[in-house]
């Protein structure tokens, strides 16, 4: 494998802990709906789920151990994402308020793998692997953004 500079591993951390982010944030949610009324945006929550859990395993092997990266996730779990305004959710319509918030994080995730593809050194296998997991999480929000509308 090509030699990554310390600012490219930290990159890849940062979007190993963001990934986990994902994955913490979308159980929360599933967790604030009801079973049966809102079986199809937790089924569409639970793949977004195992994406997020599928690029973390993509992305771990290309930092230097999984140790390594589970000591850094737990420094970086303190970094306040927007996915933590998740467990505060209340009101008449969970179905909205779990799916905007789901949006604003998938907002700020977009901004992140935007500024890890502008940022990381031509390491060719890592920004291919970089943009198609981009790619992948837009049309993840493009989707909640369409259950939305829908509710409106």
């Amino acid at each position: 494998m090509e030699n990554i500079n310390k600012e490219n591993i930290e990159m890849l951390t940062d979007l190993i802990a963001l990934n986990q982010e994902r994955i913490t944030g979308y159980a929360k949610g599933i967790g604030l709906l009801n079973n049966e009324e809102d079986s199809d945006i937790i089924a569409v929550l639970e793949k977004n789920m195992q994406q997020a859990q599928q690029f973390k395993a993509q992305l771990i092997p290309l930092v230097t151990t999984e140790v390594d990266v589970e000591k850094e996730q737990e420094v970086k779990s303190h970094i306040p994402w927007s996915w933590g305004e998740i467990s505060t959710i209340v009101g008449p319509n969970p179905r909205k308020a779990v799916l905007s918030t789901c949006i604003r994080g998938e907002e700020e995730h977009v901004k992140v793998y935007e500024l890890a593809i502008k940022n990381m050194e031509a390491i060719e296998n890592i920004i291919h692997a970089i943009r198609n997991q981009a790619k992948l999480q837009l049309e993840a929000k493009q989707i909640l953004e369409e259950l939305l509308e829908e509710e409106k």
